[in-house]
Order: structure tokens, then C-alpha cells, then sequence
């Protein structure tokens, strides 16, 4: 019999069990819970500094690792008191104790570091195989599992050691050492391959990757790009980790923080079969800035990028090349902890020369991932084999299962999630509607699959314009909004309320709602404060003023359903308002109609809490499209990414701050956050997905 242990809106992200209970890993509020194994019941939650990825217990303490900021901290079982361990490596992915060490995988840099717990130092730090994954230990031996390649290998524990490692082959996940055997786990070495695999969406996709913004990788042009740096590749909380994809290794920072050097892999060719060269790198970031893509704010920071325009990108001096050596050379003009994330961006992956510097939404460009692009038009894109990939890295780009992936485009998302049902479709990019959620959710838990996607869906405000470059209007609707109306048009089991910019699990996320009280005990917010609302209308002086509400007609329920809703919501203020729900293309047709908007429903995810906030609230970012703007706020922004790099926990402090006053300011109306439930055809096998961007789509096996 199992009992299921009930984390309420905790993120287990890694656990342990030690001193007679069960210790659990949340990294949305960064804690350590401690349950009561027998009853389930949660006995002690202490608050860590860091963010929590793995924890193991040994020598009479809890060890804890943070992977993206390089930090091990030993708390006392007891007091719950922390000591934070310096020197260990960057990605920091697993931890082994013994009598005499705590041994810590660091997989950015390659290297195990031996800690010694009587003086909570490093004493050592040995090089491994590249990207080390696992640890255990047996018998004075510590063993390492290296994913690229994929190798075992053996530290003597009392020298330190190493051996020539062990070829196994496979993608490594995990290992197990008793008895003088050890076991390796593996993604599984069946083949898996062939048959079509169905993903549906309801409009085009742009070919481009420097303008594809509608879908993650995963599902779209993940499929045939490759970029220097990835996450990996798999589900579960590993995804999460930087690792390299075409570089071959994650690089640090040198000259105070302002210079990244890549080293490239060799023998990788596009599927032309060209070979991809460091120059093939300047050249695609430089196409960002001359085809105007929303990526492009991202690289900013790169010597140069300033003087870009749609005409003319040179970026000689900021990113230099060296085809030969095989070397990118980044060159910023400030420090940028976030710069490596960024390069996970498939906006940077490499272009060949001849690629011309206007967008290609409809042609593709030769690509280095394992599928090309054998046919498009505005009813389909179909993904075939590309005769020239060879898996190099299983972690970053591993070989696809399905011998052709087909999106197909055009259905509403109720036809959508029939056809998923009727098994002539194998997966919905948009989600399962409100109306349908409890049939499907009662026909078909065993085809449901829950992720956590750090999602924020709200009213952008354009703060230049009347009435909305009035804050107490501004206010006035995040007081108004019934949030718990919000959930149910999108349904219960794929959203919940916010009225904060941060996402859950984001560093910095505090929960805060000056606008409503907390959810009561039955998971329902109180009823808006109409009457408060009301009282700052009458004080701006806006009242009658006209009001469009824009939507996108194709995002169901937030471009459309949200939208009338708040239009007659914003007529009970006062206001005389309309909806406009359009397609897409209006926009892309005319992008001078998104300066003079007053309001437009959106949607935002990101990687990181300066990404989420920089990219769509800095006063130049071009996702912002110059609706709100506040230097000041814009300084803190790069004050709290620079802080995150020396201490993630005052960082975490300034963030919270940072999102707090943005709530106060208005400068959104926070909707909802998504829970996202993929639901996928009786034919979908070995489902895998990102923790935050979902479906992986290419490792599907199809019966």
C-alpha cells in the first residue's frame, strides 16, 4: 500500500531520507521539509539559502547544493542551522558521503571536490570525465558517472586519486556501488525509432529561429538547431541544468566578469552539410539585430550591439572569432551572471554564410539538430530525419525516436483536444479548455501528465497612454479583477490566482497581493474590492474615457474569453470600453498599432527572475514594446543580477523587493499562473518533459 505525502504548493525537487524522517527539497520557497514518514505529516520546514537541487545526509548532517549558483551548505538535523561550504565547482549536480568525505560532482567544471566535514573545506578537486552526473561510493573507491561522453569514472577515496575511466554506453542518469559491483543507469538503449508523431497548435509557426517565439524548442525549432549552450536534454529536475551543446564545455568568466570563451566541437555540420564554424555565431546574433527580433534585447550587453540597426550590425569587436581554433569570444560591456542562460536562446543558433539578414519565416535555414525541415506551408510544417546529425552529446541533442514529427495547424483548442482523443493527433500545444477539463480529466488521468511551468499570464498597461498613465486607474483594475473568475475560465486543474509579476519557484518569490486577500482555506481568493476601485477612478479624473481591450483571438481563454470579460468589467467602472480580439498577423503587419494600445492581454515564461523581469519590464526591452518604463527600477534589475552571482540570497531579497514595486506600481494586472496538463494520444510512449517547458518531443516512442 502507498500513501501519498501531499506537499501543498511545494515543488519537490530533490529528497533524502535520515534521522528517522523523510526530507524533502522545495525549491519553490526555498526550504528543506521534514516529514513524519508513518503519518505524512509535515513536522519542520526550514528556510535555506539557496536553491535547493540535491540533498543527501551523512556524517550527522543534511547536505544541500545549489547547481545554478555553485553553493553546498551543511544544516544541522537539529537546530536546522546552516554552514555554507566555500569552494566547491560550478553546477554542483551531485553529493556522496563516506566516513572521512563529503564528495561533490561539479558538473560545469568537470570535477569532483572532496570536502572534509571536520573543517567544512575543500581539500581537493579532481578532474573527471565531462559533465559528471552521479556519484557513489563503495569499498574506499568513489565512482563517477560521466555523461559525454558517457564514461564511469573511479577516484581512490583516500588519495584522491583518479583512474582511466570505463566506456558504458547509453546516456548516464544514475549509479549504485555495493558489494564491490556498481550499476550504472541508463536512458534506455532499446530502439524506440519510427512512425509519425502528430503535435497540433492553433496558428503557423515562423521557420526563423530568430523569430519563432510561439513555442519552446522542444516542439519546434529545438527539433533542428543546435546552440553553444542547452539544458538538459531529459525530464525531471535535470532538466534544469546548463550544459553544453555544440561548445564543449560551460565556460567561466574572466576580466572581472565581461568575457566568455567558447571552445567548439569539431566535425559538427549543418544538414546541408556544411561545417559549422565560430564565425557562423556573429554572424547569427548580428542577424538578430538587423531582422529586429525580440530576442535581440537579450545581447545587449555585448560590445557593439548598441550601435545595431536594421541596416548595419557589426560585431567584430564583441564577439570575437577564430575559425580555425574553433573559439567564440564574447566581450561585454558590464558583468551578466544570466549571460550563459541566454545563450540557450535558439535566436543564437549558428547560421551558415549566405544566410540573408532579413526573416525567413517561411524558408528554413540549415539547421544541426536531428530533423530538417522537409515541407511547410500554412497548414503544416513537416520534420523528416536530417541525413547529416550524429548524436554527440545525448544530454544536449540526443537522436530523435519518431522517424517524422508533423505540426499541424488551424483547429480551435476544444477540436484540438478532441482530435488528441480520437488518437489522430498525439499532443495539443495549447492545453485542454475549461469546458473540457473535467471530462478529460475523469475519461483520461492515465494520458494526463502535470508540470510546473513558471508562467505569469496578464494585462500589459500601456503607461504612456490615458487612462493608464494614471496609477490610481492602473490600480483601480488590479483591485477589480475577480482572479477567481480568471481561474475559471481557464479551469482549476491547468491555473491558479496571482497578483505578482514573479512566478512561483522563481528566485525572489514572495507571495504578495496588496489588491485581494490570500486564497481562503477552500483555494477561492475573496471578491474584489469594486467599491475601493471605484474611489480611485472617481480621483483620476478618467471616468467615461474610452478604452480598448486587445486580444489575440488565437490564445484561448486569455485573448478572448479574459478580454470580454474585461471590458464589461472596466463599463462597471465607468469606463467606455471595447474589445478588439485579433489575429497575430495584425501585429506583425502593422507593429506601429502596439504603441498607441492602452491594453492587451499577454502571456510570459523565462529561465531565469532577471530574464522574466529584464526582458519584458526594462524601459529598452523589446518585448516591453515601451509601455512601462522606470530607470530606476531598470538599475535594480542589473544591481539584484549582478548581486546573484556573490550572494544568491540577498539577491533573492532585492528581487523580492523588485517584484513587490512593480505590484504596487501596477505595471501589469496579473492574471493567473499556469499549471500546465499535456494531454497526449494512447499512442504516446515514454513521455518525457521539461519541468518547465514541457513535452520533449523527439524522445516520444509511438506504439
Amino acid at each position: 500500500m502507498t500513501r501519498p505525502i501531499r506537499l501543498r504548493g511545494a515543488q519537490a525537487w530533490a529528497l533524502t531520507f535520515g534521522f528517522g524522517h523523510l526530507w524533502v527539497a522545495d525549491a519553490i520557497h526555498e526550504s528543506l521539509l521534514e516529514f513524519d514518514p508513518l503519518t505524512g505529516t509535515l513536522q519542520r520546514k526550514l528556510r535555506l539559502d539557496l536553491h535547493p537541487t540535491t540533498v543527501v545526509i551523512g556524517a550527522g548532517s543534511i547536505w544541500v547544493a545549489d547547481y545554478d549558483q555553485g553553493l553546498l551548505e551543511r544544516i544541522d538535523p537539529r537546530s536546522g542551522a546552516s554552514i555554507p561550504i566555500r569552494g566547491v565547482g560550478n553546477g554542483p549536480t551531485a553529493i556522496a558521503v563516506d566516513d572521512r568525505a563529503v564528495w561533490v560532482a561539479n558538473s560545469l567544471d568537470s570535477t569532483v571536490s572532496k570536502v572534509d566535514p571536520q573543517s567544512d573545506a575543500v581539500v581537493r578537486t579532481i578532474p573527471v570525465g565531462i559533465h559528471p552526473v552521479a556519484l557513489a561510493i563503495d569499498s574506499g573507491s568513489v565512482y563517477v558517472a560521466n555523461e559525454s561522453p558517457s564514461t564511469v569514472s573511479r577516484i581512490d577515496a583516500r588519495s584522491g586519486l583518479p583512474t582511466g575511466p570505463i566506456q558504458v554506453g547509453g546516456g548516464l542518469t544514475t549509479l549504485i556501488a555495493a558489494g564491490g559491483r556498481v550499476w550504472v543507469g541508463t536512458r534506455s538503449l532499446a530502439t524506440h525509432r519510427g512512425r509519425t508523431l502528430v503535435l497540433l497548435h492553433t496558428r503557423p509557426l515562423s521557420l526563423d529561429p530568430a523569430r519563432q517565439t510561439d513555442l519552446p524548442p522542444l516542439q519546434s525549432n529545438g527539433l533542428t538547431y543546435d546552440t553553444l549552450l542547452t539544458y538538459a536534454h531529459t525530464g525531471g529536475p535535470q532538466a534544469l541544468h546548463l550544459i553544453p551543446d555544440l561548445a564543449l564545455t560551460v565556460p567561466n568568466p574572466t576580466n572581472q566578469g565581461t568575457t566568455y570563451t567558447f571552445r567548439l566541437r569539431t566535425g559538427i555540420r549543418y544538414s546541408d552539410g556544411r561545417l559549422v564554424r565560430a564565425s557562423d555565431f556573429r554572424r547569427a546574433i548580428e542577424r538578430l539585430f538587423r531582422v529586429q527580433s525580440g530576442w535581440s534585447g537579450s545581447y545587449n550587453n555585448i560590445v557593439g550591439a548598441s550601435a545595431c540597426t536594421r541596416k548595419r550590425c557589426n560585431l567584430v569587436r564583441g564577439i570575437v572569432t577564430d575559425d580555425r581554433a574553433g573559439t567564440i569570444t564574447f566581450d561585454l560591456h558590464a558583468p551578466d551572471p544570466g549571460f550563459r542562460s541566454s545563450m540557450t536562446s535558439m535566436a543564437t543558433a549558428p547560421v551558415p554564410p549566405g544566410t540573408p539578414f532579413h526573416a525567413l519565416d517561411k524558408t528554413a535555414i540549415p539547421g544541426t539538430g536531428p530533423y530538417i525541415v522537409a515541407s511547410a506551408n500554412k497548414h503544416e510544417i513537416r520534420y523528416v530525419r536530417n541525413p547529416h546529425f550524429s548524436e554527440w552529446s545525448p544530454a544536449a541533442q540526443p537522436d530523435g525516436n519518431p522517424d517524422a514529427i508533423v505540426m499541424r495547424y488551424g483547429l480551435t483548442q476544444a477540436q484540438e483536444a478532441r482530435e488528441v482523443e480520437a488518437g489522430k493527433a498525439d499532443w495539443t500545444a495549447d492545453g485542454i479548455p475549461a469546458a473540457l477539463q473535467p471530462e478529460v480529466i475523469t475519461r483520461f488521468p492515465a494520458r494526463l501528465h502535470r508540470l510546473p511551468v513558471a508562467e505569469t499570464d496578464f494585462f500589459r498597461l500601456n503607461t504612456t497612454q490615458a487612462p493608464f498613465d494614471d496609477i490610481r486607474v492602473r490600480q483601480a483594475l488590479n483591485l477589480a479583477i475577480d482572479r477567481s473568475a480568471m481561474v475559471r475560465m481557464y479551469g482549476p486543474a491547468v491555473s491558479f490566482p496571482t497578483c505578482q509579476v514573479l512566478p512561483p519557484s522563481f528566485l525572489g518569490y514572495r507571495r504578495y497581493c496588496p489588491y485581494t486577500r490570500h486564497p481562503r482555506a477552500d483555494g477561492q481568493w475573496t471578491a474584489p474590492d469594486l467599491a475601493r476601485a471605484r474611489r480611485l477612478v472617481a480621483a483620476s479624473g478618467t471616468r467615461g474615457e474610452r478604452i480598448t481591450v486587445w486580444g489575440d483571438k488565437a490564445a484561448n481563454p486569455l485573448g478572448t474569453s479574459v478580454v470580454r470579460y474585461t471590458v464589461h468589467l472596466l463599463r462597471r467602472l465607468g469606463y467606455r470600453a471595447r474589445a478588439r480580439i485579433v489575429r497575430p498577423s495584425v501585429w506583425e503587419r502593422h507593429p506601429q498599432v502596439f504603441r498607441k494600445m492602452q491594453l492587451i492581454s499577454a502571456g510570459w515564461a523565462n529561465g531565469s527572475t532577471f530574464e522574466f523581469v529584464n526582458d519584458v519590464l526594462a524601459c529598452a526591452a523589446p518585448n516591453n514594446t515601451h509601455f512601462f518604463c522606470d530607470h530606476r527600477l531598470d538599475k535594480a534589475f542589473h544591481e539584484a543580477n549582478t548581486l546573484q552571482a556573490k550572494d544568491p540570497r540577498a539577491a533573492g531579497i532585492q528581487w523580492a523587493r523588485i517584484d513587490r514595486e512593480l505590484v504596487d506600481q501596477a505595471a501589469w494586472v496579473p492574471l493567473v499562473n499556469i499549471r500546465w496538463v499535456d494531454f497526449v494520444s494512447h499512442r504516446v510512449r515514454n513521455y518525457e518533459a521539461d519541468p518547465t517547458l514541457g513535452l520533449i518531443a523527439d524522445q516520444v516512442w509511438l506504439r
